[in-house]
């Protein structure tokens, strides 16, 4: 497990380690998690990178419909999954594993 503190040494991180998977807070200091997975995603410098499977993780929204517009913003940035916190440890383990059998 590599941890990161925000989106930049996120994106550093990926190119540095090459992960298996990432795993996405959609809440972080800096750009948030959408921006970082569009950039991953998109970006032609990231090119390399863009199949890495991503999990957006992101709290509940009291409003629904931010809630759908969150869900519909991480799907359009291409997101593989995505997970609202609180989570079940045991679903985000199960959705781990599916993502990387992919």
């Amino acid at each position: 497990v590599i941890a990161a503190y925000d989106g930049d040494e996120g994106l550093r991180k990926v190119v540095e380690e090459r992960p298996d998977l990432i795993i996405l807070d959609v809440i972080m200091p800096g750009r948030h998690g959408f921006e970082v997975c569009r950039e991953l995603k998109t970006d032609p410098k990231y090119h390399f990178f863009s199949q890495i499977p991503v999990l957006m993780l992101t709290v509940y929204p009291e409003d629904r419909e931010k809630m759908h517009l969150s869900m519909r913003e991480g799907i359009m940035m291409e997101a593989e999954d995505y997970l609202q916190k609180p989570f079940d440890p045991q679903e985000l383990l199960d959705r781990v594993e599916e993502l990387l059998k992919r």
